[in-house]
């Protein structure tokens, strides 16, 4: 009997090429953004830096030390830019990485509490919870079907 493979970073990273070529799809209030739109340079290397380290613990501190800008500031180009905080932004992004990943994989090919680890997600419970809240389903029935 042969073992599920734990994580295959491949599908992982593709799902996040996926994402960072459709990035409206992490955008819950934002849709309206046009693809054309300008964003602040702060946003944009604030941006850029959650997008490649999704999977590492990132803190507001640390945000605020990226985009070279205050704390509130930060916060109000993120508001009136994305209409969402940047830790709401961080959680939306990788949700939605999990679930690209999960819609690419079959069943057996991933582990759920790897693929939440992978994606900065300390506790797999929590990545559950929040998982059923945005996608109205458990991870592992995306990852079923």
């Amino acid at each position: 009997m042969t073992q599920p493979q734990v994580l295959q970073l491949p599908l992982c990273s593709q799902a996040l090429l996926s994402l960072q070529k459709h990035d409206h799809a992490v955008q819950d209030n934002h849709d309206n953004l046009s693809p054309r739109r300008v964003l602040p340079g702060l946003l944009k290397r604030t941006l850029h830096y959650i997008k490649t380290n999704l999977g590492q613990t990132l803190s507001m501190d640390e945000l605020v030390k990226v985009s070279g800008a205050s704390r509130r500031s930060l916060e109000q180009a993120f508001r009136l830019n994305l209409q969402t905080s940047p830790m709401r932004y961080i959680l939306h992004y990788r949700l939605h990485a999990a679930h690209e990943s999960l819609r690419q994989a079959q069943p057996g090919e991933i582990q759920l509490a790897v693929l939440a680890k992978h994606l900065g997600f300390n506790q797999p419970s929590h990545f559950t919870h929040a998982y059923k809240k945005r996608f109205g389903e458990l991870p592992s029935d995306t990852l079923a079907r």
